[in-house]
């Protein structure tokens, strides 16, 4: 729904980039065998959104990788589709650098 829309409302060769929490740095971490209580609460709420106590609407509803993230990009229309989550930082592969590095899955499309 969201990705139909903003390639609805894109200019043509606008960008959408989407950052969600990467399946693979995620299921990584969470099968790693000396986890801490902390830490397994924590990936949990990575998983899940920290707001799930608050609204439902703000929880994550899956978990991507490139792949699956690429596809829906291409179901929607746009092209030239790329992994740019070496490319730059953003605040939550700052904020949970200390349980994930690299937190964030980024994928770029242009409409």
């Amino acid at each position: 729904m969201l990705l139909k829309e903003t390639h609805r409302i894109l200019r043509p060769n606008g960008k959408c980039r989407v950052h969600v929490p990467s399946r693979k740095a995620v299921f990584e971490k969470f099968n790693s065998p000396n986890l801490t209580m902390k830490e397994r609460i924590t990936l949990n709420e990575i998983m899940y959104g920290l707001e799930l106590w608050l609204d439902s609407e703000w929880q994550h509803k899956a978990l991507y990788d490139f792949e699956l993230l690429g596809e829906s990009f291409r179901e929607t229309g746009f092209r030239d589709i790329k992994d740019v989550t070496d490319v730059y930082d953003d605040r939550h592969d700052e904020g949970w650098k200390w349980i994930v590095n690299k937190l964030s899955l980024k994928v770029e499309g242009v409409k």
